[in-house]
């Protein structure tokens, strides 16, 4: 969280290719989890009341979706963003 917010950033976009296996999917939610606590830390930690953004890229074809649990990831996720163009991927 340091390094991103010492360059200006507002939050980070996570662009996982894709899991591939159950196991994972659950790290993915475990990566959301983790770096959405330490976004809030960081904030915290420095007395800041900004809330710093989570967001994933996420592929539209259902090839790489049907492993996601995407009620656990948007637990922590404040926004999704549909890669359309890979639909067909």
């Amino acid at each position: 969280a340091v390094y991103f917010t010492n360059w200006g950033f507002d939050g980070i976009d996570i662009d996982w290719e894709y899991p591939e296996t159950e196991s994972e999917a659950a790290d993915f939610v475990s990566l959301l989890q983790e770096t959405r606590y330490e976004l809030n830390k960081y904030a915290k930690d420095n007395n800041q009341t900004y809330h710093y953004l989570l967001t994933v890229a996420a592929s539209a074809g259902p090839s790489h979706y049907r492993l996601l649990n995407l009620g656990a990831m948007d637990r922590y996720v404040d926004s999704w963003h549909l890669m359309a163009y890979d639909y067909a991927g």
